[in-house]
């Protein structure tokens, strides 16, 4: 194991080995521990990522939105007084947002939760 360790991290001679017919053997385990840590490490790459584009696009129209409505305020803010439109601008603004169903409000154990999760 530890041996295994050391020649991950560069440390890895043929001479070092017991025998002469183990070098090529040697070699090959080396090469195949080197092509399949890499895949691996792809991969966890990949579903890093696409967990983070997938939280993001979750929250990208509700950014947007909030974008939005700052523009909005900071507008009807530098406008000048005389000019106000209350009509346009009510002091007041409502928001309405969809109830909840009952039971639904929290994700299913069966329920897709991204790809790092699913690995836990």
């Amino acid at each position: 194991l530890v041996s295994g360790f050391a020649m991950m991290l560069g440390s890895f001679s043929k001479e070092d080995s017991a025998g002469p017919g183990s070098q090529s053997l040697m070699t090959f385990y080396f090469v195949v521990f080197q092509i399949i840590v890499t895949i691996i490490l792809l991969n966890l790459v990949i579903t890093i990522m696409g967990d983070i584009f997938d939280r993001v696009q979750e929250n990208a129209r509700a950014h947007f939105l909030y974008g939005k409505a700052k523009i909005c305020l900071d507008y009807a803010h530098t406008r000048p007084p005389p000019e106000e439109d209350l009509e346009s601008f009510p002091p007041w603004i409502q928001v309405l947002l969809p109830k909840p169903l009952e039971g639904y409000d929290t994700v299913a154990e069966n329920e897709w939760a991204g790809g790092l999760r699913a690995l836990k």
